[in-house]
C-alpha cells in the first residue's frame, strides 16, 4: 500500500470558529476535500489564525497548539495544546503548553522532526529584549522543555520552521534590527534544535523589493 499523504488548511468562519480541512494530493486535476471540522475555541474566546498552529503526528495524532487573549484583568498569556486522534473529528481537552505573565506568544510555528521531536516557535511583543523562542517535547506534546532563545534583540521575527530530508532543521525569519525590513534570514540545525548556526542573510540587499 503506497503512503497518503495530507494537507491540512485552516479558515476562520464568519461565527469565530476554527475549522480544518484534510486535502489529499490530487493524481490528476481533482482535488478532494474533507468536510470542515469545526475547532472551536472555549466560550467567549476568539482564535486567530497567526496564533494558532497545527501539527501531524507521526502516529497519526493532531496537536492544535494555539493562544488565548487574556480576559479581563488577568495578564498572563498561555500558550495551549489540544490534541485529536481522529483526524480532527474530536478533541480532547486543552493542556497548558506555556505561560507569560505580561507578555504574548506571536506567530506559533511548529513541526516534528523525523527524530520523533515537537518543536514551536513564537516570538514575544515588540521591546520585550528576546525574540525567537523555542519549546520542544521528546514525548508526543505532554510535557515541554523550558525556552530557548534562538535569535536575541527587538528584530527577530515572523519564523517559519522546516526540516530537509538530511535532518538540518531550518529556521527562517525576519530581523527588523538589520537591512532591510523585507531581508529574509536563516539559521540551521543539525542536532534537533539543540544548537543553532549564525544567522546568515537568505533574501533581501539592495536589489530585493
Amino acid at each position: 500500500m503506497r503512503n497518503r499523504k495530507f494537507f491540512f488548511t485552516i479558515f476562520l468562519t464568519y461565527l469565530g470558529f476554527i475549522s480544518v480541512i484534510a486535502q489529499q494530493p490530487a493524481e490528476a486535476d481533482r482535488v478532494d476535500l474533507s468536510t470542515p471540522q469545526e475547532f472551536p475555541p472555549p466560550a467567549g474566546r476568539e482564535l486567530i489564525l497567526e496564533e494558532m498552529f497545527p501539527i501531524g503526528l507521526s502516529n497519526g495524532d493532531l496537536l492544535m497548539v494555539y493562544r488565548l487573549w487574556p480576559l479581563g484583568g488577568q495578564t498572563n498569556d498561555v500558550l495551549y495544546s489540544a490534541r485529536s486522534t481522529d483526524g480532527g473529528l474530536s478533541w480532547e481537552a486543552p493542556q497548558t503548553v506555556h505561560t507569560i505573565a505580561n507578555g504574548q506568544h506571536n506567530w506559533i510555528q511548529g513541526l516534528q522532526t523525523q527524530s520523533g521531536r515537537l518543536i514551536i516557535a513564537y516570538y514575544p511583543p515588540f521591546g520585550a529584549g528576546t525574540e525567537l523562542q523555542l519549546l520542544h517535547s521528546d514525548d508526543a506534546g505532554v510535557n515541554w522543555s523550558p525556552l530557548v532563545a534562538v535569535a536575541t534583540g527587538d528584530g527577530p521575527r515572523d519564523a517559519h520552521l522546516s526540516e530537509t530530508g538530511d535532518g538540518r532543521l531550518w529556521l527562517v525569519y525576519h530581523n527588523f534590527d538589520l537591512g532591510d525590513p523585507g531581508d529574509f534570514y536563516y539559521r540551521t540545525s543539525l542536532d534537533d534544535g539543540v544548537s543553532w548556526g549564525n544567522e546568515t542573510l537568505l533574501l533581501g540587499g539592495p536589489a530585493f523589493p
